[in-house]
């Protein structure tokens, strides 16, 4: 893997005024980067956090989100298939 930082951290200064943070890392042989956000967007704060998977090529592998805000929890897994499009599951 690439020498990466073992983190990173920028505010959201635009669309929404906010804070995220990233930990890359591997999990295996494989890049993996973990990361949260917390944010105020029109008045309305959310967060969320998300863990996206690479295959030693740097490719991506999948995804998953979750978020939350005064609308309540939600997630979101994303996965590549063969024909390397993603599809929702669930």
């Amino acid at each position: 893997m690439l020498d990466l930082p073992v983190s990173a951290a920028w505010r959201h200064v635009d669309a929404s005024d906010g804070f995220e943070v990233v930990f890359p890392g591997p999990q295996g042989d494989e890049p993996r980067f973990d990361g949260h956000v917390t944010a105020v967007e029109g008045g309305q704060p959310w967060a969320l956090s998300y863990s996206i998977a690479l295959d030693p090529a740097w490719r991506s592998r999948g995804a998953r989100i979750v978020s939350r805000s005064a609308m309540g929890t939600r997630e979101l897994e994303l996965v590549a298939e063969l024909t390397r499009v993603f599809g929702r599951v669930g």
